[in-house]
């Protein structure tokens, strides 16, 4: 916990009554508070990512989905009117350590390189 203060009586009574807390006085100069701020190192810096910026968005499209799919009787249904389209491309060989297992849905099991290869 810490505290921040512009003045030096109350900084001190903290400092003497509350030990555990660290205090800092501010700065006179208002033009020095942004820096005097970023110096105190009690603070996470907040590292934003580009997935950060776009959750908002993630969420409103998973609510628009889920609200879509409830019009339906099954998943199937849902699936079929989303009108996708998948393209399978001949593989030479399907042991390759990067080829990825394909997911078929959220409740469904995952399919294997040797499944997807059956199905084929």
């Amino acid at each position: 916990m810490i505290f921040i203060d512009d003045n030096p009586v109350e900084c001190e009574l903290v400092k003497e009554r509350l030990p555990m807390v660290i205090t800092y006085l501010m700065p006179d100069d208002p033009t020095l508070f942004a820096d005097f701020v970023r110096g105190i190192d009690c603070f996470e810096k907040l590292d934003i990512t580009e997935e950060d910026l776009n959750r908002t968005n993630m969420y409103r499209a998973q609510i628009k989905r889920a609200s879509l799919q409830s019009q339906f009787e099954s998943l199937d249904d849902f699936y079929r009117n989303l009108d996708m389209v998948i393209t399978v491309l001949e593989r030479a060989t399907f042991t390759s350590p990067g080829y990825p297992s394909l997911r078929r849905g959220p409740t469904s099991s995952t399919l294997q390189p040797e499944d997807t290869r059956k199905r084929m």
